[in-house]
């Protein structure tokens, strides 16, 4: 009872975040949403496919072969969802970006046909990537590997962006 509740929509990572906040105050609430867009911001400025400056964008379009990689997070998340494509057998790869850009979906958010001809290049497989945290390193098999971060770098912003709102002063966030 007497807990304020804002929203607030964001463009962010290729797509609409719909945000929420309880507070016991207007300005908590509009404080606890102005965490929220930081969080998200922070995690889209390192992960996002969209953004040619983001550290993914840019160990993307590298053609090195062994890549540093200064963002701790950044290689933390790479490391955890090589983890769970070994885990899964391939299920969750997370080196499809070759297959996300060749169907059209990083074209003005336009998709192509899912029967696009496949490159004659052999460019997706989370077995031909790895992270070498003891040197900070993504080593690769070949320049056209590429990671898309769509589940895992939103899941991590919404988990990031959550806990930013309760750590100012939220009840509940999503």
């Amino acid at each position: 009872a007497g807990l304020v509740t804002k929203r607030r929509e964001l463009w962010a990572m290729g797509g609409w975040n719909h945000l929420s906040v309880q507070a016991e105050s207007d300005p908590a609430a509009r404080t606890a949403l102005d965490s929220m867009v930081t969080a998200i911001r922070e995690i889209d400025r390192t992960f996002s496919v969209f953004d040619p400056l983001s550290a993914l964008s840019q160990m993307n379009t590298t053609g090195a072969l062994s890549i540093p990689v200064d963002s701790p997070l950044l290689l933390d998340a790479i490391d955890a969802s090589l983890e769970h494509a070994r885990a899964f057998a391939g299920a969750f790869d997370p080196t499809v970006e070759p297959l996300m850009r060749r169907w059209g979906f990083r074209d003005d958010q336009r998709v192509a046909s899912m029967t696009a001809r496949p490159s004659s290049v052999r460019d997706w497989d989370y077995r031909m990537i790895a992270c070498d945290g003891q040197n900070a390193r993504v080593l690769r098999e070949s320049a056209s590997v590429m990671l898309d971060t769509g589940g895992w770098a939103k899941g991590l912003s919404a988990e990031r962006a959550a806990l930013a709102a309760v750590r100012t002063g939220a009840v509940s966030a999503q």
